[in-house]
């Protein structure tokens, strides 16, 4: 598609990801592809997009940026670097949050973006999707002593979601069809949001269900805290 970056690398089956990555570098959009693949050709440098904190995905450990996007990003970039012939192809990290990483993308400041990020058609208007890597559903957490456990539950509470997410529209969405009277309350990140249940301050924080479970294991108490069974989207591939 003329005119746009590329957003979020990956595939289960990394080989057959590679290949399909290197397809769409030499198919798509001669206008952008080709003056992208000439700049890291030249520089001999890409610039990578990853998240501080979204465990498994995309996150900073010992320093260190990791999880299994960036994984599959790493692998992507080794077969761009054969595909240049390059001897070597320097990658630059950049963090960029769930607000800021189509704007990165758009301005051209990184090239490619390694987390979970939903493929959604509003999305595909601003940039090109990778096949998906996994598949999540949208549900919250609560403190379990709470006994939060459907979204009826949630009515008249206070309710977290982190700002730039699809997760914002679902449960506005919802909060309006089902009359819930329910006080969303906007965090910067998923820590931030999850901090505010693990504090009372929020009754829930409602998100993918994958990155849900990497917060509370990551928690000093997981047994403190449940994951609905209700999903409150339907199954949302990640790209």
């Amino acid at each position: 598609m003329p005119g746009k970056r590329s957003c979020d690398w990956g595939m289960t089956r990394i080989a057959a990801f590679i290949f399909s990555c290197a397809a769409m570098f030499s198919a798509v959009a001669p206008a952008w592809a080709e003056d992208t693949l000439s700049r890291i050709a030249r520089t001999g440098t890409v610039f990578i997009g990853h998240r501080q904190g979204e465990v498994p995905f995309s996150y900073v450990a010992d320093g260190k940026v990791t999880g299994y996007s960036v994984e599959i990003c790493l692998e992507v970039v080794e077969a761009m670097r054969r595909r240049l012939g390059l001897t070597r192809l320097e990658v630059r990290f950049v963090p960029v949050t769930p607000a800021t990483r189509f704007i990165m993308i758009g301005a051209g400041k990184i090239d490619v973006e390694c987390a979970a990020t939903t493929n959604t058609a509003e999305r595909r208007k601003l940039a090109e999707f990778s096949y998906p890597h996994y598949v999540s559903a949208t549900r919250f957490v609560t403190r379990r002593k709470d006994g939060l456990a459907k979204l009826v539950d949630l009515a008249g509470r206070s309710v977290a979601t982190t700002t730039g997410t699809v997760n914002v529209e679902q449960l506005n969405a919802l909060n309006r069809k089902e009359k819930l009277n329910i006080s969303v309350l906007l965090s910067r990140s998923h820590q931030e949001a999850f901090d505010l249940v693990s504090t009372g301050r929020a009754s829930a924080f409602v998100m993918d269900d994958i990155l849900l479970a990497g917060l509370v294991a990551s928690s000093p108490d997981p047994s403190e805290y449940v994951i609905s069974r209700e999903a409150l989207s339907p199954p949302e591939p990640y790209g």
